[in-house]
C-alpha cells in the first residue's frame, strides 16, 4: 500500500513577476499551480497522473481554496496547511499525519507538468520488487527511492513508513533531503529515461522554456 501525498502549499515566491508571456502579464497574480501548459494547469496535470495510479489513498495539502476545490473535483482528501510559511516540510508532515495506516508515502510537488504515469510505476516496480530487481534482491535492501532525470535527483519520492518518525521531525523548506543524505545505504536511485518527467517550474523562465517547446513529451 502507497499512499500518495500531493504537497501544494507553497507560495512561488520566484514567479511573483510579471511574465514578458504575450497575453500572459496577468499570470504572475495567480497561484502557479494555475497556470495553464497543454490546455491544463500545473495542478490538474499532477492530479490527473496521481489518478493514473491505484494508490491506498491520495492526499493534497493545500493553502489557496481554488487549489480544494479542484482536487476535491477530482476525488482528493484535501489538508489545509495553515503554517505553509513554515515549508515544504510542514505539508509533508500534514499528509503523514492525515494519512490512514500505509507501508509508504509517495511524495509530490504540483509543479511538473510533464511527469507521466509511466515514471510513477517504474518508481513502485522498484519498491515492490515487481521490476528488473526482483531477481537480485536489491530492492528488498532499500527503503527510499528516488528517481534520477539526467543525471540529478528529483521528485517524486518514496519513503517506507519505518521513515514516518523522522519525516516528522523535519523543519523548514528542505523535505526528506537531509534524510536522504545522511542514509545513503538505504537510497535507491532510480534512473528515468525520459528526463522532461522531472522539470519543475519555480520560474517564469522555466515556464517559458516549456511553453515554447510544446513538442516535449
Amino acid at each position: 500500500m502507497i499512499t500518495a501525498i500531493i504537497m501544494a502549499a507553497g507560495f512561488s515566491k520566484r514567479m511573483k513577476r510579471k511574465s514578458s508571456i504575450n497575453n500572459c502579464d496577468e499570470l504572475h497574480e495567480k497561484n502557479k499551480l494555475l497556470i495553464r501548459i497543454k490546455g491544463k494547469s500545473l495542478l490538474e496535470n499532477t492530479l490527473d497522473v496521481v489518478n493514473g495510479i491505484d494508490f491506498h489513498e491520495r492526499i493534497l495539502v493545500y493553502k489557496d481554496e481554488a487549489i480544494k476545490q479542484k482536487a476535491k473535483e477530482m476525488g482528493f482528501k484535501t489538508v489545509f496547511n495553515e503554517t505553509a510559511q513554515n515549508g515544504i516540510s510542514s505539508s509533508l508532515k500534514l499528509g503523514i499525519l492525515n494519512a490512514k495506516p500505509t507501508d509508504a508515502y509517495m511524495f509530490f510537488v504540483a509543479d511538473q507538468p510533464l511527469l507521466s504515469v509511466k515514471t510513477i510505476k517504474r518508481l513502485i516496480e522498484k519498491k515492490t520488487g515487481d521490476g528488473s530487481l526482483s531477481e537480485s534482491g536489491e530492492a528488498a535492501q532499500k527503503t527510499i527511492f528516488v528517481p534520477k532525470y539526467n543525471n540529478k535527483p528529483g521528485m517524486p519520492v518514496i519513503f517506507l513508513v519505518k521513515w514516518r518518525e523522522e519525516l516528522l521531525k523535519i523543519e523548514g523548506d528542505i523535505g526528506g533531503r537531509e534524510i536522504i543524505k545522511k542514509n545513503r545505504g538505504e537510497v535507491l536511485l532510480i534512473d528515468i529515461e525520459n528526463r522532461y518527467d522531472g522539470l519543475d517550474i519555480d520560474t517564469w523562465e522555466d515556464y517559458e522554456v516549456i511553453r515554447k517547446n510544446e513538442h516535449i513529451q
